[in-house]
């Protein structure tokens, strides 16, 4: 098909550390069909009256009152932003649900059996509940528990002083978990948060958290600093896109298709994202059990926490521990109830429920297998 020469588009980028890679990916069509692109700020929106030769506009950041400003112009107008994914303009935008799916299922396929949404609001709009349905979607369909930290952001100007107040926020809900944790985290403000906040636990990122981070490829360099797994739109593709459905709109005298939506970029994955790359399952047991309050804990439980099945757990943790995990979580018990007998003026019998026996009779017989007498006995010995 033969093409007219193309009249000038306008950009409007409304966040400058964006514009790279969509202004990128305007360039490159532009340039292979020589169109020229003038680029503007959002802020000289009001100047856009007397610019003449503006024939058309890629929009970003298209807020209420710049969307009326935009309608008085009577131009053609592609929308590339994903906060205001309901404009009044065809769109190109960021699959931001798939983005939430690729992170929920690649953490699920890790062995994840709870998954922790964390961002700093919990009023999610445009893109980020687009990413927050996505997760919610595959725990859903998956059948795995889906739990959020979303601490109320302090409104400050300093960046430092919010994220410090963050990431006390953070460590207020986590000290209330127990581990295993597997975070998709909104944005690097919220992963920083995190990492400050485990850090503080004494946990370890591929250890007893997992976490994997949605995010811009403006973004990146945070993530890949630090280790961290991410996905990242994929801006660039955007911006060619939209370059092309303008340019044939102004054209042919046709809008594209009202919501064109561009894939996110292949996963760009570490061990924060995996702890069993980095983790035996027998230190991720190890480590639940540390952290856990619960000494009746079951061996179906400990499965389904580790997400393996229970034949899995029983051979792997016998092949790497040396003996069996129902002998651990014994000796585990009892070691606890031997702490109480000694520490505590409890009854056998509380001690027996405490430790997840459900009889004192039954506790007392598991108690003499292990130390040759019965509990009160030991006591009366060791105090």
């Amino acid at each position: 098909m033969s093409r007219s020469p193309a009249r000038i588009a306008a950009l409007f980028p409304y966040e400058l550390w964006l514009s790279g890679e969509l202004n990128a990916g305007i360039d490159q069509y532009a340039t292979s069909e020589g169109i020229p692109i003038h680029p503007l700020l959002l802020r000289n929106l009001s100047s856009l009256q007397q610019q003449k030769w503006v024939k058309g506009i890629i929009a970003f950041g298209s807020g209420h009152n710049a969307i009326n400003s935009l309608n008085e112009t009577g131009l053609p107008v592609v929308n590339v932003s994903g906060y205001f994914p309901t404009v009044p303009f065809p769109s190109v935008l960021n699959d931001s649900q798939r983005m939430g799916r690729l992170a929920a299922q690649h953490m699920i396929e890790c062995g994840a059996s709870r998954l922790v949404y964390a961002s700093v609001t919990a009023k999610q709009t445009g893109f980020l509940l687009e990413r927050q349905k996505g997760v919610q979607d595959i725990c859903h369909s998956a059948g795995v528990e889906l739990n959020y930290c979303m601490p109320r952001l302090m409104k400050t100007r300093d960046v430092v002083e919010s994220q410090e107040h963050w990431a006390e926020a953070v460590l207020e809900w986590i000290q209330n978990q127990t581990p295993p944790l597997a975070f998709i985290t909104a944005n690097p403000f919220t992963t920083e948060a995190i990492l400050m906040a485990t850090d503080q636990m004494g946990w370890e990122v591929g250890g007893e958290v997992s976490l994997i981070q949605l995010t811009d490829p403006e973004e990146e360099r945070m993530p890949h600093s630090l280790g961290v797994s991410y996905i990242a739109n994929d801006w660039r593709t955007v911006g060619r896109l939209a370059a092309e459905s303008l340019h044939l709109w102004m054209e042919q005298g046709t809008p594209p298709p009202p919501l064109q939506l561009v894939p996110p970029l292949p996963p760009v994955l570490t061990a924060s994202s995996d702890p069993s790359r980095d983790a035996s399952l027998v230190v991720r047991v190890r480590s639940y059990l540390k952290h856990s309050q619960d000494y009746g804990v079951t061996i179906e439980e400990v499965a389904a926490r580790m997400g393996v099945s229970i034949s899995t757990l029983y051979r792997q943790f016998q092949r790497e521990a040396g003996h069996s995990l129902k002998q651990e979580l014994l000796e585990r018990r009892l070691s606890h109830a031997c702490d109480l007998l000694r520490t505590t003026t409890m009854s056998v019998a509380d001690i027996a429920a405490r430790c997840g026996y459900a009889t004192g009779h039954s506790f007392a017989a598991s108690f003499r297998s292990q130390y040759t007498m019965p509990p009160a006995t030991w006591r009366n010995v060791k105090t």
